[in-house]
């Protein structure tokens, strides 16, 4: 699943690792970076980009952390336009 969010160039990858860090996978209370479940984080051109698995193939909660995914972006002054 990929993710992809216009940003200006002021967030760096290190500040998006931060941000992941906070969302959790809501069956096993663990977050999906430190799951191993984010495969690429790409700041490049104006875009975040943001590749990600689920802990299954058929994870009744992908919609929500696909959702968690953007809100935990949504706040932050260097990112607009999340989809």
């Amino acid at each position: 699943m990929m993710i992809t969010i216009h940003n200006n160039p002021s967030i760096t990858e290190e500040e998006v690792i931060r941000l992941l860090k906070s969302v959790h996978d809501p069956e096993l209370g663990f977050s999906l970076y430190d799951l191993g479940l984010i495969y690429t984080v790409e700041v490049q051109g104006g875009h975040l980009t943001v590749v990600h698995t689920l802990t299954s193939p058929g994870c009744p909660s992908g919609a929500t952390i696909q959702h968690d995914i953007r809100e935990v972006f949504r706040p932050h002054p260097a990112l607009d336009d999340i989809h």
